[in-house]
């Protein structure tokens, strides 16, 4: 139904909230409404606020739960309007309580309204509407709790569900009527459905049952939602589509795909179960997979499999329980060193993790949690030790033979042990004479009590510094024998509360943001260690120093110092054992041990000493371990010596001759500052890709020379990484080889797992023994080279805009972007693409918002220009007359001018910021007014990198009493509609596109600010960069800081908005500010701060050719121009000369200090197609 003109619609519940919302939308469009309800005096003011808009509208009181008053409420409406088109059930009750304490005359009561009023409502018109045969629509409210259950909601959420079906069933029925069938399933919605509690029968008893926790969180939830008229504007367009399905809230879509992958793996596990016999596999035939290991690896292999309708696997491990090295490694204080919420499936969110990281005992039990939960347990095999595993050059099959002579045959084999399991047992002299408890951490005795026992702990890495605290506690005396310094950080560790872990049980949106966070923090903050040495440098003398302030004991000071770069070995984090050292029974050892004796350990400095235990801290056979079975692949090559010169695999998964054999985590599987968890996902993802390609009847494998460049390329950039630094570490080989990391970060590890590439892997069958390749290209279906990569509009004149924006995707290695122009006010280039999320590859939308970093600036700028044009500010007059502490250290002279055209001499902090420094403006602002001036104010131009918020931001919260993005919001961006922010609200947050960081290609020579910020920590560019207490916009907690100079959000519709009015006479600023605000107001041949030419207006930058510069060093806009380039090449700007003005915001970060190619070629397409010249 298109057209609703002179149609008839009556709606249940049209006294307010949602019925009336749609009432009004439909009206809009000129429908005649009958409203119901139970409250006349409602009604009666809802119709009038439907006729005083225009709309042909009248009530009937009516009780939907009784049918004969529907049918008289029908005959009612006929009587008045004749025909009835639309039928809208909206009517319902809120009903819930603990289950067993609900009356059932409440039941009965709910059931009555909310499914038996939808009954009455579809029985009683559908013959009204079919008799005039004009067609028409039904609308069942149901709700999102028709989909998702919650806890003590059982009356709402039974008779939600069985509006959905019956809706379901209905559609069906009304097939080929002209009577279309909808459902409208709203989240959170702000309506009085929460006072209908108070209607309930048995409201007397229950009024001093106290609501649940997650009754409590559903009503603020219904009274802070989402505004009814959205949900009408949702109904029209729902029935002019002919959807059948109607949502609102974005965030409850994680929770309908956990619920559809519930249903997908219970159904696949009901199956397996009617298919095997008593309630296991056969013992004998073969199987279709065989994996080995039942930790994270082999868990998920089996999850993943089933999940992709595989039954026929077994999973073996050696061990006698589930968990791997979560099983195996019970020492004290065991726990993991990545955060619990990233520790785990991706596809299983736990709430119920006690603490930031989680302790073993967790994290084993959250294994065997998901096996059970997916029906993983029943195909695992325990006290299963392999002795060879062989593959069968005939029949292409791997045979598998146990230590106990067990024989089983698999098409696929699936090797998920790991490397952290065998042991790794320092030799020493001597030590097979001590007589005393002796262990290795990973085979911890839980019989050995340690209380009043000397203890000598061999190793001070991950697992000493959990086991030393613990130990400390309660024995007479640990001494760590410490064989090279570790950088130690702090764990900042914490047990969640009741609280938190409640609001994660109700809301898993809450697990999967934090989830993220904790993503973006090591992508954009740890990973760049392994790349940058300024980024080393400044965080390695951070580290050192919270590590002496932990240390008492000074005479350790020295010998806890590492000498090597920070990230060569891997970087530890604790927030106990570096105190533990102060206590009076805890020594540290630093003389290499000489020999063991039958009672304890002489050192090479001679020192002897006695101990009850010595516990060997000394980590895995990373290498070893891969050799611990006899496996041979094609012609009986044993891959032992496939490997005796170094391990090597095609993207950590397959080897050359060994077909159908895959590893989970193979050579050069480890990003090393992310979640092995979620490389383990990657990796098991492309496996079974592989597994289901091959299908009933091929093999799969790789060649040596796909395997051999892909090494090559892995190997070249490893060199250029941190880990190749020179320390000795378990990342190296004995002879210097990387072979257990990947070199770049998590999403790099992302792409490379995404696909099963045709053209580098080869499918085959044997006949007879011999190989028939089969070529999967060939059988590949075309894909359409014409799709536009990229979604919206563009007036057909500025074809080559939108062509220049699809090259930065197929040329320029952009992931998603949106771009803007507008001509003399007027929008002409409306368009975006690519993925704002790479991770999860989800789509770049219209509203899609992303950091755009110092474009801000332009916004805060354009805050002071207002003002000023309202006379309340004096550029010329002296910040202090606004900002009285900011005339500290000699700063009385500096003018507000200054501040904007980046002369004030205050580009950076000397002060240390703290953590998160940035989050608290008002702090930070005081930082900045305490700080003296780097040169004489007004005399050199230095680009003011982080100041420039705090300064003229301050500035505004002063004359205004706003702060800056209060001012922002009520001033700029919401008159003018502007999609742009300072200070995002927590609202807006499931739009964002998270910043993906700049990684520079191998080989790429620094600037000089790099080299500078990379050698003198002194330096304006080591403070502006560097000492800014960790800020990253891809945390929560930056984007919602008001920070003024690099912390907005918005898109490039939001940056245009912001622009576009100044190139027209209808600005929201006078000509005379808008013509005083693009003159140059301070250029200089080198910036203080950039240390290149650069031209700046009063808060705006104008166009920087800088010929001679480098790449990234300039932006050339016309001459008359201002605006604002952000980090990473994001750009807004206006060039009244030229009419136009334009916006783009991009997720992918580029190199260089102003603007990229990427931004550049879509300047110059801009100014061609206007017949201007840069």
């Amino acid at each position: 139904m298109q057209n609703f003109n002179g149609k008839t619609a009556f709606i249940t519940g049209g006294a307010g909230g949602i019925g009336l919302a749609i009432a009004s939308s439909l009206g809009d469009w000129g429908a005649k409404i009958m409203l119901s309800d139970l409250s006349e005096d409602r009604l009666k003011e809802a119709v009038a606020s439907l006729v005083e808009k225009g709309v042909d509208a009248d009530y009937v009181v009516c009780d939907v739960a009784n049918a004969d008053s529907v049918d008289l409420a029908a005959r009612r409406t006929l009587e008045r309007f004749d025909k009835v088109h639309i039928l809208v059930n909206n009517a319902g009750v809120s009903c819930g309580g603990p289950t067993g304490e609900i009356p059932l005359d409440d039941w009965h009561w709910s059931v009555g309204i909310n499914l038996m009023g939808v009954v009455h409502g579809v029985e009683i018109f559908t013959p009204l509407i079919k008799a005039h045969g004009e067609g028409g629509h039904i609308i069942n409210t149901a709700s999102i709790a028709g989909h998702i259950a919650f806890a003590s909601g059982a009356p709402y959420v039974a008779t939600k569900f069985a509006v959905v079906g019956y809706s379901e069933t209905l559609r069906e029925d009304l097939a080929g009527s002209g009577i279309g069938v909808s459902v409208l399933c709203p989240a959170w919605v702000r309506t009085d459905i929460n006072k209908s509690q108070t209607m309930r029968p048995s409201r007397s008893k229950m009024d001093n049952v106290e609501a649940s926790e997650s009754m409590k969180l559903v009503e603020t939830l219904v009274d802070n939602g989402m505004d009814p008229s959205v949900i009408g504007n949702l109904v029209v367009d729902t029935i002019q589509q002919d959807r059948f399905y109607a949502f609102t809230h974005a965030e409850m879509l994680p929770h309908i795909e956990a619920r559809t992958e519930r249903l997908r793996a219970d159904y696949a596990a009901s199956l397996a179960s009617i298919e095997r016999r008593d309630g296991a596999y056969e013992a004998s035939g073969d199987l279709e997979v065989l994996i080995i290991g039942a930790g994270f690896s082999g868990v998920c292999a089996g999850i993943k499999l089933r999940e992709a309708g595989i039954t026929n696997f077994r999973i073996y491990d050696k061990a006698d329980g589930i968990g791997g090295t979560w099983y195996l490694n019970t020492y004290p204080g065991a726990a993991c060193d990545i955060q619990s919420h990233f520790y785990s499936y991706s596809f299983e969110p736990n709430p119920n993790w006690s603490r930031l990281y989680a302790p073993q005992p967790e994290i084993q039990a959250y294994i065997e949690h998901c096996a059970d939960k997916y029906g993983v347990r029943k195909h695992i095999r325990l006290e299963r030790k392999i002795a060879s595993i062989i593959y069968d050059d005939v029949d292409g099959v791997w045979t598998t033979t146990f230590e106990d002579g067990e024989v089983v045959r698999s098409r696929f084999v699936i090797n998920g042990s790991g490397g952290l399991h065998e042991p790794n047992y320092a030799p020493f002299k001597g030590d097979d004479r001590y007589q005393g408890v002796k262990m290795h951490t990973a085979r911890w005795d839980h019989s050995f009590d340690p209380t009043n026992k000397r203890i000598a702990v061999i190793g001070s890495a991950a697992s000493a510094i959990q086991a030393v605290p613990q130990l400390a506690k309660v024995a007479a005396k640990v001494s760590l024998y410490q064989r090279t310094p570790n950088y130690i950080a702090p764990r900042l560790d914490f047990s969640y509360t009741d609280e938190q872990i409640e609001a994660y049980r109700v809301d898993p949106t809450l697990i999967k943001t934090d989830r993220d966070d904790m993503y973006w923090d090591r992508e954009n903050r740890l990973y760049p260690i392994v790349k940058n040495e300024a980024i080393r440098r400044a965080a390695a003398e951070d580290i050192k120093s919270a590590m002496r302030s932990q240390v008492t004991k000074t005479e350790y000071h020295d010998a806890l110092m590492p000498d090597y770069e920070l990230g060569c070995k891997r970087i530890l984090i604790s927030d106990d054992f570096l105190p533990s050292l102060n206590r009076d029974n805890v020594a540290l050892i630093t003389s290499p041990i000489a020999e063991m004796t039958e009672t304890g350990i002489i050192t090479e400095n001679g020192v002897s000493e006695e101990f009850d235990a010595i516990i060997y801290a000394t980590g895995f056979d990373v290498q070893g371990h891969q050799f611990s079975m006899d496996i041979r692949g094609e012609e009986g090559l044993a891959l032992s010596k496939w490997w005796e010169n170094g391990s090597e695999a095609y993207r950590a998964t397959m080897v050359p001759h060994f077909p159908n054999y895959f590893l989970v985590t193979g050579p050069n599987a480890g990003v090393g500052t992310t979640s092995i968890v979620h490389l383990i996902e990657q990796s098991v993802g492309w496996i079974v890709q592989a597994v289901q390609k091959a299908g009933n009847d091929l093999s799969v494998t790789v060649s040596n020379e796909v395997t051999r460049s892909y090494n090559e390329a892995l190997q070249k950039e490893l060199s250029q990484t941190v880990w190749a630094s020179g320390c000795k570490s378990w990342y190296l080989t004995d002879d210097g080889r990387i072979e257990t990391l990947f070199p770049g970060n998590a999403q790099d590890f992302e792409a490379q797992m995404r696909d099963v590439d045709p053209s580098e892997v080869t499918f085959f069958k044997l006949e007879g023994g011999r190989k028939e390749t089969v070529d999967l290209m060939l059988a590949a279906p075309e894909v359409s080279t014409s799709v536009k990569p990229y979604e919206g509009t563009f007036d057909p004149a500025f074809k080559d805009v939108a062509e220049a924006f699809a090259a930065n995707f197929a040329d320029r290695g952009e992931v998603g972007a949106s771009l803007c122009l507008a001509v003399d006010g007027k929008t002409v280039v409306d368009i975006w693409g690519g993925i704002s999320a790479p991770a999860s590859k989800a789509a770049w939308q219209r509203d899609t918002i992303v950091p755009v970093y110092s474009c801000t600036k332009a916004a805060t700028a354009m805050c002071a220009h207002l003002l000023v044009d309202r006379g309340l500010l004096d550029l010329d007059a002296a910040v202090a007359n606004y900002w009285p502490e900011f005339a500290a250290n000699g700063k009385d002279c500096v003018t507000v001018r200054m501040l904007l055209n980046h002369s004030a001499g205050i580009p950076a902090l000397q002060a240390k910021v703290p953590p998160q420094g940035f989050i608290d403006f008002e702090a930070t602002a005081a930082m900045f007014a305490a700080q003296a001036p780097f040169w004489t104010p007004g005399t050199k131009n230095g680009y003011h990198m982080v100041s420039f918020g705090w300064l003229v931001g301050e500035v505004v919260r002063r004359v205004s009493g706003k702060s800056l993005g209060a001012f922002f919001r009520d001033e700029i961006a919401g008159p003018l509609g502007l999609d742009f922010w300072i200070g995002l609200p927590a609202s807006e947050e499931k739009r964002l596109a998270q910043a993906i960081p700049f990684v520079p290609p191998a080989g790429t020579p620094p600037s000089e600010f790099l080299t500078t910020l990379m050698s003198d920590p002194g330096s304006i560019q080591f403070l502006s960069f560097m000492n800014t207490g960790g800020f990253d916009m891809n945390q929560r907690a930056y984007r919602a800081a008001e920070i003024g100079g690099a912390g907005g959000v918005a898109n490039a519709r939001g940056l245009a908005g912001m622009f576009a009015p100044l190139t027209t006479a209808k600005g929201y600023l006078s000509r005379s500010r808008i013509d005083a605000m693009r003159k140059p107001s301070m250029e200089t041949e080198r910036d203080e701060t950039l240390l290149i030419p650069t031209r700046f207006a009063e808060g705006f930058m104008l166009s920087m050719p800088n010929p001679k510069q480098p790449a990234g060093a300039s932006v050339r806009l016309g001459e008359g121009a201002f605006g604002h380039v952000g980090m990473g090449g994001s750009i807004g700007f206006a060039d009244p000369n030229a009419g136009f003005a334009m916006g783009y915001a991009m997720n992918k970060l580029g190199g260089g200090i102003l603007l990229n190619e990427r931004g550049q070629s879509l300047v110059d397409a801009a100014y061609a197609t206007v017949g201007e010249t840069v």
